[in-house]
């Protein structure tokens, strides 16, 4: 990870929201129009402010729990504090609270403050127009070529993706030609879901990791800007979807593996690294073409 990265204005920036909860606090402790926040009682039996405090941990700790990622733990950290902090200040004093909000709209709208995106040269963009073309590729005449200054090498091997089990997903074997095959994990996002640009983040760190080879690609597809894809894979792009981020696996071409399954109930999150790797077997497919790269 580039350190550097945390110098873009979206960090230091939220880092100073939360720390002037701490001067504030002072000069309000003890006003009586602060009183209902600092000194009535909560239900904890200490004062509102606490509860507050006590919710805000339980959250973040809740959404933190298995998270890996350093700018997506900073993402809930800033969220939650933020959410904190202006509930905070409205019970203090009216003024100061419009202007926070003024300034986190400010924040919100004007992309210099917004989070920087990641990115990965590895991941490569799908669209309507190039789909086939990408999904495909020229893989298999690549091969072909190395067989050919190589007869020691064999024609064809096969290997197993193992069964994983999947939140909900139930379990699943497939097996496959392995030196002959060309395998493209797809992330589906749509650029309004802040769900899909944390995952993202996530995406993009396995394509740094595990793109580096012909047969493995890594690929994103713009549902909003690609309706018929949507339509095509049966992913739902409404506001209340429960589908965002999907993740398709193509082997060759074709549809083979993908998350959440089409038949999925319940709610559904951005997925982290290793339930990737595991549902999608990506160190399987990785290491599965090492004679035809050596």
């Amino acid at each position: 990870m580039d350190l550097k990265n945390f110098l873009h204005p979206y960090y230091y920036l939220n880092v100073l929201i939360l720390l002037s909860y701490i001067p504030l606090r002072s000069y309000y402790v003890d006003n009586p129009s602060a009183a209902s926040f600092y000194v009535d009682e909560g239900s904890l039996g200490y004062s509102r402010e606490v509860d507050a405090v006590a919710l805000l941990l339980f959250v973040l700790g809740h959404k933190m729990r298995g998270t890996n990622n350093v700018i997506v733990a900073l993402d809930w950290l800033f969220l939650y504090g933020k959410t904190f902090i202006v509930g905070a200040v409205y019970l203090m004093d009216k003024r100061v609270f419009f202007w926070y909000l003024v300034f986190l709209f400010i924040m919100f709208f004007y992309e210099p403050f917004q989070r920087p995106t990641t990115y990965s040269k590895w991941v490569r963009t799908i669209n309507t127009v190039n789909i086939n073309s990408q999904l495909r590729g020229s893989h298999k005449n690549t091969i072909e070529k190395k067989k050919k200054k190589n007869k020691k090498k064999k024609d064809t091997t096969t290997t197993s993706l193992k069964k994983t089990k999947g939140k909900g997903n139930g379990e699943q074997e497939q097996q496959f030609a392995s030196t002959s095959s060309l395998f493209h994990l797809v992330q589906c996002v749509v650029p309004w879901s802040d769900r899909c640009k944390q995952a993202e983040i996530i995406f993009n760190g396995l394509a740094n990791i595990y793109g580096t080879k012909d047969h493995l690609r890594f690929g994103r597809l713009d549902l909003e800007a690609n309706p018929i894809l949507a339509k095509r894979y049966g992913i739902d792009t409404s506001i209340r979807t429960l589908d965002l981020p999907a993740y398709l696996l193509f082997r060759d071409g074709d549809l083979i593996r993908r998350l959440p399954e089409s038949d999925h109930s319940g709610s559904t999150t951005y997925f982290e690294q290793s339930y990737l790797k595991e549902h999608f077997a990506i160190e399987t497919l990785y290491a599965s073409n090492d004679d035809d790269h050596s």
